[in-house]
């Protein structure tokens, strides 16, 4: 199910992708709500008159104000679950908003479990081998990582550089169709500092999700340049996890029982449209 602050669920205390549990037979709990961030989300629920402050306790549904799954590789973001006992491995892939607004995800899921041997490949190449940016700034490069199998495919990306310098890259893990490429930026931050000239190895490698065995390497370089050098800025990743309401404020129960309450109708739904069938 997909949430967003907008319209009647404006005062929802995050967007993203709710991923919701539901059992098979009539016993409770009927639905629970997978949390992204099971850690304690520190929340302040009150203060007492002596000026102590009480959080919010680990078993209180306001914990969920942060449950949603995202797209993206920023700050905070969890795009990924694996669901054990059913043997699914979920991906946010992507995010997009239409012409009216609307918000919808791309989302991907796989079976962990064994099965049939499918032939996969990897190709990863260096389009753009070189990059510069003065120390304390972004440089980077591209590579083309292609899908050489016959059907559609998850690929995880990692890009890693041979000094330590930080890397960004948009996604970790891209759905790409039979025989097609997707160009992978890699940022790069020249730490403060580094001597002009000095450069650093990144290195991209592309592995399939469904056979590990394909996997496909590829290096460029990134230097620190002399004097002020034209610098690049990432692109802006997909919209991490936004602030949590207060747990003090007016609507911190009405949201919760509004992300409560779309994962309830989903299951209705699902229940409807089985019993038309």
């Amino acid at each position: 199910e997909v949430v967003d602050r907008m319209g009647t669920d404006s005062f929802l205390p995050d967007h993203g992708v709710l991923i919701a549990k539901t059992k098979d037979v009539d016993t409770a709990p009927f639905i629970w709500v997978v949390d992204a961030h099971p850690e304690d989300a520190d929340l302040v629920d009150f203060v007492r008159p002596d000026g102590s402050v009480a959080k919010v306790s680990l078993g209180d549904y306001r914990q969920l104000v942060d449950a949603t799954f995202h797209a993206g590789t920023g700050p905070g973001v969890v795009s990924e679950h694996v669901d054990e006992a059913n043997g699914l491995h979920f991906y946010v892939l992507d995010i997009a908003r239409d012409e009216e607004g609307v918000l919808s995800y791309r989302v991907g899921v796989r079976s962990t479990a064994a099965s049939p041997a499918v032939p996969r490949s990897v190709a990863v190449e260096a389009t753009d081998a070189a990059g510069e940016a003065s120390p304390g700034y972004v440089g980077g490069c591209a590579f083309d990582v292609t899908n050489g199998s016959s059907s559609t495919d998850l690929v995880r990306f990692v890009a890693e550089s041979d000094r330590g310098w930080p890397t960004t890259i948009r996604r970790d893990v891209g759905d790409l169709d039979a025989a097609g490429t997707e160009q992978v930026p890699v940022h790069v931050s020249v730490p403060r500092g580094t001597r002009p000239g000095s450069g650093s190895t990144v290195t991209l490698t592309a592995t399939s999700e469904t056979d590990p065995s394909a996997t496909q390497s590829a290096t460029c370089t990134v230097r620190a340049a002399a004097g002020t050098a034209p610098q690049l800025v990432p692109p802006p990743t997909a919209p991490g996890p936004a602030a949590p309401l207060p747990a003090t404020g007016p609507w911190d129960g009405l949201a919760l029982l509004g992300l409560a309450l779309l994962a309830s109708a989903a299951v209705l739904r699902r229940r409807t449209v089985s019993a038309r069938r």
